[in-house]
């Protein structure tokens, strides 16, 4: 069985129950593609990714083909729209079916119907960004409350996090598809940008540098302890977890750091930081819950 995995903004192979599944099901085909709209200048004039963004983009695929290939696997990377290059793709090798984790915002999920309709096999969609899966939730996704505090408290009274997968063991990959190379700044028509000096870290992308981040913050500067407390300080390299850029592509994934934090809670220190941490991811769901309940409704005109 040949299954395509589409990565987007998950980008890594710990948690990740597509890539699970199809390392079970048989030959894997993972792909990557470069969508040009993500690089283009918004209505407002402002860039949707500037080169700072995309070196952390570049990043975080590379490091994903690195660990894939560590793995047995590959990582087929792509410039265009996906709902065009995955239909030609699963033709080609004559894939038995696309598997990716489903987002809830307008423009991924207008691709995502896209490329439904210009398939002729499944395309299997995976609750995988949030902590709490939508399927644990004690509530109907319409019906999730619209104050915040009412829906941390009953997901954390009636709800419990699902442990992370661990990395596929090995993953099949048989194929002669030529892999692809990232495209450069000026290929996306970006400008290039200097990072500035005056930065506390210096963010790399990925999932290997996702990882020593929470390594250095949790145990070697034992910062986590303090998270409460110095979180919107701001100033220091240590004052918060830093970790949203990697969880923004996917590099982590929030139930990890949620294993991450109990772990440490069990080994090292417990305390109201380390449940703060826990907080502020339920707050990141709450959000994209809140996002798939209202989806891109306009005020109407009265």
């Amino acid at each position: 069985m040949k299954t395509i995995v589409w990565y987007r903004n998950d980008l890594r192979v710990k948690d990740h129950q597509p890539l699970v599944d199809a390392a079970d099901w048989g030959n894997s085909i993972c792909v990557y593609c470069f969508d040009e709209r993500q690089f283009r200048k918004t209505d407002y004039g402002f860039s949707k990714t500037d080169s700072l963004r995309f070196a952390f983009l570049i990043e975080s695929v590379e490091d994903l083909r690195k660990n894939l290939r560590k793995h047995g696997g590959e990582l087929i990377i792509r410039t265009g729209h996906p709902e065009t290059i995955l239909p030609e793709l699963a033709e080609k090798i004559s894939a038995d079916r696309i598997v990716c984790h489903g987002e809830v915002t307008p423009e991924e999920t207008s691709v995502e119907n896209l490329l439904e309709e210009n398939l002729d096999i499944p395309l299997i969609k995976y609750w995988g960004h949030a902590m709490y899966h939508r399927d644990d939730l004690p509530f109907d996704l319409l019906t999730i409350p619209d104050v915040f505090t009412q829906f941390r408290k009953k997901v954390e009274k009636e709800s419990s996090v699902r442990p992370p997968l661990a990395a596929p063991g090995k993953l099949i990959y048989e194929g002669d598809l030529d892999p692809g190379e990232v495209p450069s700044v000026e290929q996306l028509g970006l400008e290039s940008t200097e990072p500035d000096d005056r930065s506390v870290v210096d963010f790399k992308g990925g999932e290997t540098e996702a990882w020593n981040r929470l390594n250095h913050y949790f145990y070697e500067a034992d910062e986590l302890r303090n998270y409460k407390f110095k979180r919107n300080g701001l100033l220091g390299a240590d004052y918060s977890s830093k970790f949203s850029p990697w969880l923004a592509h996917g590099c982590i994934s929030a139930r990890s750091i949620h294993a991450e934090v109990e772990k440490h809670e069990e080994e090292v220190h417990k305390n109201v930081s380390t449940y703060w941490m826990k907080f502020e991811l339920i707050w990141r769901d709450y959000f994209r819950y809140s996002a798939l309940k209202y989806g891109s409704q306009k005020k109407k005109k009265r």
